[in-house]
């Protein structure tokens, strides 16, 4: 079962597969000092933040645990992709992990734990897919959102993924989130994500060029 408007997990949008999109994704959320992160952005002011202008995929965050509502302006003409709940692990954060199948495990073991996740848009339903990055390399910066050790590491992201298709101008409303509980933690729901994005997607001089090029 499939829509319409979201990319599958098997394919390979603009020549990437689902799962290293998801790992550009974490490239591009960590770059971003947290102090200037979309995370700690209430608004939506800070979505265009560290995008490739130029690149065929917009990203857009969670929530951070929580509810969150922004706006955000998009060129025509980008795929979006945007985590439902995701979790990263990497040996700079967890000195316990030594292999690469310690690093799969444990963000296998900690999405486990997602008990619900949804997506719609303008309010259709939109499928969520869970999705396993390959092993990447990510290179944590001073200031990083997790206050994570400083250097370069490896890094395995899993996660509940939602993946647009390019949508035509107009005015949107997407909506993402999930819920993960621990059952070894006293309190009963550990991480609610709820973000939910008024998008505005708008052509660009950029985005007619491009078209034009795909004549």
């Amino acid at each position: 079962q499939e829509d319409s408007v979201t990319f599958l997990p098997d394919s390979k949008p603009y020549q990437r597969t689902y799962a290293e999109w998801t790992a550009e994704w974490w490239k591009w959320f960590i770059s971003i000092p947290i102090g200037d992160n979309p995370l700690n952005d209430p608004s939506g002011e800070r979505c265009a933040l560290g995008q490739n202008q130029t690149g065929p995929v917009w990203f857009l965050v969670g929530s951070g645990g929580g509810k969150a509502e922004r706006e955000c302006t998009i060129p025509a003409g980008r795929a979006i992709l945007m985590p439902a709940i995701n979790v990263e692990c990497s040996y700079a954060e967890d000195q316990s992990l030594r292999t690469e199948d310690d690093l799969r495990a444990c963000a296998t073991s900690d999405q486990d734990l997602v008990t619900e996740t949804a997506a719609t848009l303008n309010g259709s339903v939109l499928q969520v897919h869970r999705v396993q990055s390959p092993v990447f390399n990510l290179t944590f910066s001073v200031d990083n959102v997790f206050a994570a050790p400083v250097g370069p590491t490896k890094v395995v992201s899993e996660g509940f993924w939602v993946f647009v298709k390019p949508l035509p101008p107009g005015q949107y409303e997407l909506h993402a989130g999930g819920l993960l509980v621990d059952p070894t933690v006293t309190a009963p729901v550990n991480l609610v994500e709820d973000s939910t994005y008024h998008l505005t997607v708008e052509e660009t001089l950029q985005s007619q060029m491009n078209h034009s090029s795909f004549q």
